[in-house]
C-alpha cells in the first residue's frame, strides 16, 4: 500500500508541476533526440528497420554506445534538476538548467550500477524464461500455451525482479 501512495504523490508532483517539468526536461531532450539524429541512429525508432539491422549484422555498436552514454547523462541532468526542485524548493527558470557536475556523476555511477548489476542480469533471466512458453506456443501451435506458459513463468519472473531491484536499492 506505501508503494501505491508514493507512486500516487509521485504522479502528483509530476502533474503539478508541469511547466518545472518541461523546462528541467526539454533541453536534456533536446540533446538526446539531436544525438540521435546526428549519429543517423534513427532507425532505431522503427521496430522494422531495427529488427533488420539486427538480422544483418549491421547495428554500428559504437555509435549506439555514444548514444546510450548521451542520453544517459541527459536523463540523469534531468532527475538532478527534477531532484532539487521538488526536494529542496529549488527555482526553475527558462533557459539552461544548472549542470551540477557532482550530482550528476553520482546519479550517472548510481544508475550504472543498478543497470549492470539488476537490470541486465534480469534481463537475461527473463529472456531465457519467457523464451520457454514462446517454444511451446510454436511447437503446439497454440496461443493458449503462449498465454499460460507466459503467467507461469512471469509470475517468478516479476516476484525475482522485485527482490533483486529491492536488495539494489
Amino acid at each position: 500500500m506505501k508503494g501505491w501512495r508514493l507512486f500516487v504523490h509521485s504522479v502528483r508532483q509530476l502533474f503539478g508541476n508541469m511547466r518545472a517539468a518541461v523546462l528541467i526536461s526539454a533541453l536534456p531532450m533536446l540533446v538526446s533526440v539531436t544525438a540521435l539524429y546526428v549519429l543517423k541512429l534513427k532507425f532505431l525508432l522503427v521496430p522494422f528497420e531495427l529488427a533488420l539491422a539486427l538480422q544483418r549484422g549491421l547495428i554500428p555498436w559504437p555509435k549506439v554506445a555514444v548514444l546510450l552514454f548521451v542520453v544517459q547523462v541527459m536523463f540523469v541532468w534531468a532527475a538532478v534538476n527534477w531532484h532539487r526542485h521538488i526536494l529542496r524548493g529549488e527555482p526553475v527558470r527558462f533557459g539552461l538548467p544548472p549542470l551540477h557536475l557532482r550530482l550528476v556523476w553520482s546519479y550517472f555511477l548510481a544508475t550504472l550500477f543498478l543497470s549492470v548489476a539488476v537490470i541486465f542480469p534480469t534481463s537475461i533471466l527473463n529472456g531465457v524464461l519467457l523464451g520457454i512458453p514462446a517454444g511451446f506456443a510454436k511447437a503446439l501451435h497454440s496461443d493458449t500455451a503462449l498465454i499460460v506458459g507466459t503467467l507461469i513463468f512471469a509470475i517468478p519472473i516479476l516476484m525475482a525482479t522485485t527482490i533483486m531491484l529491492r536488495a539494489a536499492i
